[in-house]
């Protein structure tokens, strides 16, 4: 037990570190005042968007931003494809003002497709870590025909029992300075508790197969050999059920392998790649 709290805490300062480099060049990457906001389902989501092309959407993971999760990877796509990043609800600058609810994967689908038509965005390639990820799956079973290329990062289908375990045992209530850096202290504390409750959280994103079997964009299943949180089986599960994916198995890839500095070169070539790949007939 000692060594499994010892691994995933080190996993967790892992990312916390990550955090705060791409906040440390987040001044030399980002071009001022791209932020925007919009009202979905009741809240202020806000967004940045960068480059010209066929949208494409980066969802962070719970308790990131949409720039702080993905900004080393933000130029390069920026280059080919107009990048939007959100924060999702009730994270960075978007509000939430149903924050006394719990923070569920079936809302944030709700949120991400009523943004989609907001931006009227008919067709949208999109990339989505951990939470971000289970959004992408969610609403993409709800409207098959809105998404053009998948890549999931950390996803699940379900919320897990090692899921649930693993918040019940390695999740703290003390909040990190990194977290009210990104968020402020009141934001911050809200997402702790509701990420708390997701241990004794059930009827939200319950995702069967015959409900992924509607997904039909393109999708790429990224997940990490020793995942501590979701086990690689379940992206096993996912691959089989979409007709149109594939699976990538990253070594040592953690929870989040793109937030390794040593996955960026490899994360950033496949990722492209597979964006430029037509679709199977």
């Amino acid at each position: 037990m000692g060594k499994l709290r010892t691994k995933v805490s080190f996993h967790l300062i892992m990312i916390l570190g990550f955090i705060f480099i791409c906040n440390s060049v987040k001044s030399q990457i980002f071009t001022p005042n791209k932020g925007k906001f919009i009202t979905v389902n009741e809240a202020k989501i806000y967004y940045e968007e960068y480059g010209e092309g066929k949208p494409v959407i980066l969802l962070h993971h719970f308790m990131s931003t949409g720039t702080d999760g993905w900004s080393s990877y933000i130029p390069s796509l920026a280059k080919n494809y107009k990048v939007i990043v959100p924060d999702l609800r009730g994270h960075g600058k978007s509000t939430d003002p149903k924050s006394n609810n719990p923070w569920k994967i079936d809302n944030s689908a709700s949120d991400l497709l009523v943004f989609l038509d907001s931006l009227n965005i008919t067709k949208v390639s999109a990339i989505g870590g951990s939470a971000g990820a289970s959004t992408l799956l969610n609403a993409a079973t709800v409207q098959p025909e809105r998404f053009e290329a998948l890549v999931i990062v950390g996803g699940s289908p379900f919320r897990s029992k090692e899921f649930r375990d693993w918040i019940l045992r390695s999740w703290s209530d003390e909040i990190s300075t990194g977290f009210i850096e990104l968020h402020g202290n009141e934001k911050a504390n809200i997402l702790n508790r509701q990420f708390r409750e997701i241990a004794n959280q059930y009827r939200d994103h319950e995702l069967t197969p015959n409900r992924l079997n509607r997904i039909t964009a393109r999708t790429l299943i990224v997940h990490g050999d020793n995942d501590p949180i979701i086990p690689v089986d379940y992206a096993w599960e996912v691959y089989k059920a979409i007709s149109d994916s594939h699976l990538w198995i990253v070594p040592n890839g953690g929870h989040l392998p793109y937030l390794y500095p040593s996955n960026k070169s490899d994360f950033t070539k496949r990722i492209q790649e597979f964006l430029l790949t037509p679709k199977n007939d």
